[in-house]
Protein backbone atom coordinates (compact mmCIF):
# COMPACT_ATOMS: atom_id res chain seq x y z
CA UNK A 1 0.00 0.00 0.00
CA UNK A 2 3.00 2.06 0.91
CA UNK A 3 4.32 1.84 -2.34
CA UNK A 4 1.26 2.48 -4.16
CA UNK A 5 1.05 6.13 -2.40
CA UNK A 6 4.74 6.54 -3.46
CA UNK A 7 4.10 5.55 -7.37
CA UNK A 8 0.82 7.96 -7.36
CA UNK A 9 2.97 11.18 -5.84
CA UNK A 10 5.72 10.61 -8.57
CA UNK A 11 2.89 10.47 -11.18
CA UNK A 12 1.41 13.45 -9.84
CA UNK A 13 4.93 15.34 -9.50
CA UNK A 14 5.71 14.60 -13.47
CA UNK A 15 2.23 15.56 -14.76
CA UNK A 16 3.14 19.22 -12.69
CA UNK A 17 6.35 19.22 -14.18
CA UNK A 18 5.33 18.53 -17.78
CA UNK A 19 2.63 21.36 -17.58
CA UNK A 20 4.91 23.73 -16.28
CA UNK A 21 7.15 22.95 -18.71
CA UNK A 22 4.60 22.85 -21.45
CA UNK A 23 3.44 26.33 -20.07
CA UNK A 24 6.87 27.57 -20.09
CA UNK A 25 7.68 27.00 -23.28
CA UNK A 26 4.11 28.08 -24.86
CA UNK A 27 4.36 32.10 -23.46
CA UNK A 28 7.50 31.96 -24.35
CA UNK A 29 7.18 31.33 -27.75
CA UNK A 30 4.00 33.62 -28.28
CA UNK A 31 6.44 36.58 -26.51
CA UNK A 32 8.77 35.95 -29.43
CA UNK A 33 6.46 35.73 -32.22
CA UNK A 34 5.47 39.10 -32.38
CA UNK A 35 2.52 39.38 -30.08
CA UNK A 36 0.55 42.66 -30.85
CA UNK A 37 1.49 44.88 -27.90
CA UNK A 38 -0.89 47.72 -27.71
CA UNK A 39 0.76 51.67 -27.07
CA UNK A 40 -1.46 54.27 -25.79
CA UNK A 41 -1.02 57.82 -26.59
CA UNK A 42 -1.46 59.99 -23.77
CA UNK A 43 -3.97 62.40 -24.93
CA UNK A 44 -3.20 66.09 -25.48
CA UNK A 45 -4.11 67.83 -22.08
CA UNK A 46 -5.92 71.56 -22.76
CA UNK A 47 -2.97 73.33 -21.60
CA UNK A 48 -0.42 71.34 -24.21
CA UNK A 49 -3.67 72.34 -26.98
CA UNK A 50 -3.83 76.23 -25.98
CA UNK A 51 -0.87 75.90 -26.77
CA UNK A 52 -0.37 74.38 -29.77
CA UNK A 53 -3.32 76.72 -31.32
CA UNK A 54 -1.03 79.65 -30.14
CA UNK A 55 1.79 79.39 -31.90
CA UNK A 56 -0.43 77.98 -35.12
CA UNK A 57 -2.16 81.63 -34.89
CA UNK A 58 1.07 83.54 -33.90
CA UNK A 59 2.97 82.26 -36.99
CA UNK A 60 -0.04 82.79 -39.62
CA UNK A 61 -2.21 85.81 -38.56
CA UNK A 62 0.19 89.04 -39.20
CA UNK A 63 0.25 91.19 -36.05
CA UNK A 64 -1.33 94.58 -36.41
CA UNK A 65 1.97 96.31 -35.64
CA UNK A 66 3.16 94.51 -39.16
CA UNK A 67 -0.03 96.19 -40.95
CA UNK A 68 0.73 99.64 -39.72
CA UNK A 69 4.47 99.44 -40.13
CA UNK A 70 3.57 97.79 -44.02
CA UNK A 71 0.88 100.46 -45.39
CA UNK A 72 1.58 104.33 -45.35
CA UNK A 73 -0.96 106.46 -43.62
CA UNK A 74 -3.53 107.65 -46.44
CA UNK A 75 -5.34 109.83 -43.98
CA UNK A 76 -2.53 111.72 -42.55
CA UNK A 77 -0.86 112.52 -46.21
CA UNK A 78 -4.85 113.91 -47.39
CA UNK A 79 -4.50 116.30 -44.29
CA UNK A 80 -1.52 117.05 -44.79
CA UNK A 81 -1.97 118.05 -48.19
CA UNK A 82 -5.18 120.42 -47.07
CA UNK A 83 -3.24 122.32 -44.68
CA UNK A 84 -0.81 123.35 -47.43
CA UNK A 85 -3.16 124.71 -49.87
CA UNK A 86 -5.23 126.36 -47.06
CA UNK A 87 -1.33 127.72 -46.09
CA UNK A 88 -0.99 128.99 -49.59
CA UNK A 89 -4.92 130.64 -49.32
CA UNK A 90 -4.39 132.34 -46.82
CA UNK A 91 -1.03 133.70 -48.04
CA UNK A 92 -2.83 135.06 -51.05
CA UNK A 93 -5.18 136.47 -48.99
CA UNK A 94 -2.33 138.37 -46.93
CA UNK A 95 -0.70 139.74 -49.92
CA UNK A 96 -4.13 141.35 -51.12
CA UNK A 97 -5.09 142.65 -48.12
CA UNK A 98 -1.42 144.41 -48.05
CA UNK A 99 -1.71 145.74 -51.16
CA UNK A 100 -5.55 146.47 -50.78
CA UNK A 101 -3.93 148.84 -47.67
CA UNK A 102 -0.86 150.19 -49.78
CA UNK A 103 -3.80 151.76 -52.21
CA UNK A 104 -5.74 153.05 -50.02
CA UNK A 105 -2.75 154.30 -47.84
CA UNK A 106 -1.49 156.29 -50.81
CA UNK A 107 -5.27 157.94 -51.41
CA UNK A 108 -5.52 158.53 -47.74
CA UNK A 109 -1.89 160.11 -47.09
CA UNK A 110 -1.87 163.59 -48.80
CA UNK A 111 1.82 163.99 -47.64
CA UNK A 112 3.45 160.59 -49.18
CA UNK A 113 6.81 160.89 -50.26
CA UNK A 114 7.90 160.14 -53.59
CA UNK A 115 11.82 158.64 -54.86
CA UNK A 116 12.40 162.09 -55.88
CA UNK A 117 11.45 163.94 -52.87
CA UNK A 118 8.55 165.32 -54.39
CA UNK A 119 5.35 165.21 -52.23
CA UNK A 120 1.80 164.55 -52.75
CA UNK A 121 0.61 167.73 -50.58
CA UNK A 122 3.55 169.52 -53.43
CA UNK A 123 1.33 167.95 -56.15
CA UNK A 124 -1.87 169.37 -54.83
CA UNK A 125 -0.28 172.89 -54.43
CA UNK A 126 0.81 172.82 -58.40
CA UNK A 127 -1.71 171.25 -59.63
CA UNK A 128 -5.04 173.17 -57.95
CA UNK A 129 -3.35 176.24 -58.36
CA UNK A 130 -4.92 179.30 -57.20
CA UNK A 131 -5.96 182.44 -59.65
CA UNK A 132 -6.92 184.63 -56.81
CA UNK A 133 -10.41 183.29 -55.87
CA UNK A 134 -12.11 181.29 -53.97
CA UNK A 135 -15.02 178.88 -55.53
CA UNK A 136 -17.79 176.95 -54.02
CA UNK A 137 -20.43 174.37 -55.38
CA UNK A 138 -23.09 175.57 -57.26
CA UNK A 139 -24.83 172.28 -58.26
CA UNK A 140 -23.81 168.12 -57.98
CA UNK A 141 -22.79 165.94 -55.36
CA UNK A 142 -19.90 165.76 -52.79
CA UNK A 143 -18.30 162.79 -51.28
CA UNK A 144 -15.50 162.40 -48.80
CA UNK A 145 -15.05 158.79 -50.55
CA UNK A 146 -13.84 158.33 -54.72
CA UNK A 147 -16.32 155.87 -54.86
CA UNK A 148 -19.18 158.11 -54.56
CA UNK A 149 -21.25 155.85 -52.56
CA UNK A 150 -24.37 157.25 -51.00
CA UNK A 151 -22.86 156.47 -47.39
CA UNK A 152 -20.36 159.23 -47.89
CA UNK A 153 -21.59 162.00 -49.58
CA UNK A 154 -21.71 165.24 -47.94
CA UNK A 155 -23.37 168.48 -47.51
CA UNK A 156 -21.57 171.36 -49.64
CA UNK A 157 -23.21 173.90 -47.67
CA UNK A 158 -19.88 176.04 -46.62
CA UNK A 159 -17.16 174.49 -48.23
CA UNK A 160 -14.81 176.21 -50.50
CA UNK A 161 -12.19 175.31 -53.06
CA UNK A 162 -8.85 177.20 -53.88
CA UNK A 163 -9.49 176.32 -57.75
CA UNK A 164 -11.75 175.55 -59.91
CA UNK A 165 -9.89 172.80 -61.62
CA UNK A 166 -10.64 169.30 -60.68
CA UNK A 167 -8.59 166.42 -61.09
CA UNK A 168 -10.36 163.38 -63.27
CA UNK A 169 -9.77 159.62 -62.02
CA UNK A 170 -11.31 156.66 -64.20
CA UNK A 171 -12.53 153.75 -61.02
CA UNK A 172 -12.62 150.13 -61.59
CA UNK A 173 -15.72 150.37 -63.25
CA UNK A 174 -14.84 152.67 -66.35
CA UNK A 175 -16.84 155.47 -64.82
CA UNK A 176 -15.18 158.89 -64.01
CA UNK A 177 -15.03 160.67 -60.86
CA UNK A 178 -13.54 164.47 -60.22
CA UNK A 179 -11.03 165.33 -57.13
CA UNK A 180 -11.46 168.59 -55.90
CA UNK A 181 -9.13 170.41 -53.34
CA UNK A 182 -10.86 172.48 -50.60
CA UNK A 183 -9.47 175.58 -49.17
CA UNK A 184 -8.78 173.70 -46.01
CA UNK A 185 -6.73 171.44 -47.40
CA UNK A 186 -8.93 168.35 -47.83
CA UNK A 187 -9.77 166.27 -51.39
CA UNK A 188 -13.18 165.17 -51.97
CA UNK A 189 -14.83 164.09 -55.17
CA UNK A 190 -17.81 164.45 -56.82
CA UNK A 191 -19.06 162.79 -60.69
CA UNK A 192 -20.42 166.05 -61.81
CA UNK A 193 -19.64 169.27 -59.91
CA UNK A 194 -20.41 172.98 -60.65
CA UNK A 195 -18.29 175.41 -59.29
CA UNK A 196 -18.76 179.14 -58.99
CA UNK A 197 -16.75 181.45 -57.96
CA UNK A 198 -17.89 183.42 -54.39
CA UNK A 199 -18.68 186.59 -54.60
CA UNK A 200 -16.12 189.55 -52.91
CA UNK A 201 -18.42 190.99 -49.98
CA UNK A 202 -17.91 194.93 -50.37
CA UNK A 203 -16.71 196.19 -47.28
Amino acid sequence: MRGKNIIIVTVVIGLLLVFSTVWSVTHSSSDENGAPTETTTPEPTPETTAASTEESSAEVTPTPEANVSSQPDANAQVIDDLNQQIDNLNQQIADKDSAIAELQSQLDTQNQNSEDGFSFQDFLNLYFWSDGNVYRMSSGQLYTEYTCAIETEISSEGITFVSNRVLEVKRDNSLTVKMLYTTDGRILWSPNPFLEKVPVEQG
